[in-house]
């Protein structure tokens, strides 16, 4: 299945992506770097006493930040490895946020231009002036998300069917800890009946037993959720203590 999937995949060619995020880029670069100019951003020295000559345009930060995270939001969104819902559902909304935000950033400059202002209004200068700051913790909020990914996929398939038998590290991940309640009551249940028929098969039967039983089934599960099901009495267990009793022969007298 797996060599399938793999033999099907086709190979894009990037060149599409270079010529039209050439042309959007240079349209949102111009548009952006403009609003900055009208919002009080220009020419800086950021290292003074230590590189007088250095100067920078501080409007090209607009369009590298607001630009920039959206792809790499998108990017994070349409990920084909696994990852938590969470994670997937940040980035598809973030990603979203930051394109609206540049497209009102490009409207909101041409219509300053468009009527000859030379001065954004205050309400336009303070949105302007936040984003930087928003974008990058927008950004460290995705990457977090994106970089713990791994670790949830991990522990998530350590309880999946079909995991090792012998695997006894429990399961510690936010799918796991966020799983319905129906689907925690469903695994009780199957332990219980493996427990109660490794018993009948065997009283006093314990955890290598109804191990081999889960494997067999193709089942895995935690040691802790095992012992708790064999502490836990089962239906079988006051007739099998019934049944074990020694029978004591009567004595005549």
């Amino acid at each position: 299945m797996e060599h399938g999937r793999l033999g099907r995949r086709v190979r894009r060619r990037r060149w599409p992506l270079v010529v039209i995020g050439g042309s959007a880029g240079t349209a949102t670069w111009s548009g952006w770097v403009g609003l900055g100019s009208l919002t009080g951003f220009g020419l800086v020295h950021p290292l003074p006493g230590i590189w007088d000559g250095l100067v920078i345009n501080t409007a090209i930060t607009l369009p590298i930040g607001v630009e920039a995270y959206a792809v790499y939001a998108l990017a994070v969104a349409t990920e084909p490895c696994p990852l938590p819902a969470r994670s997937r559902r940040y980035a598809w909304v973030s990603a979203a946020a930051a394109l609206a935000v540049g497209m009102a950033g490009q409207i909101t400059y041409h219509l300053l231009a468009a009527a000859g202002v030379t001065e954004a209004p205050w309400w336009v200068v303070t949105a302007v002036s936040c984003l930087p700051v928003a974008v990058l913790g927008a950004a460290s909020l995705l990457w977090h998300f994106a970089a713990t990914s791994g670790d949830a996929t991990t522990s998530t398939s350590s309880d999946e069917p079909g995991s090792s038998v012998g695997s006894s590290r429990p399961s510690s991940s936010a799918s796991s800890l966020g799983s319905s309640r129906r689907d925690r009551r469903a695994d009780d249940e199957t332990l219980r009946a493996l427990v109660a028929q490794a018993r009948a098969e065997r009283p006093g039967a314990g955890e290598p037993t109804v191990r081999r039983l889960l494997a067999e089934a193709g089942l895995a599960a935690s040691a802790a959720r095992l012992r708790a099901a064999l502490a836990a009495p089962t239906e079988d267990a006051p007739a099998q203590s019934k049944s074990a009793e020694p029978k004591v022969p009567s004595v005549r007298s």
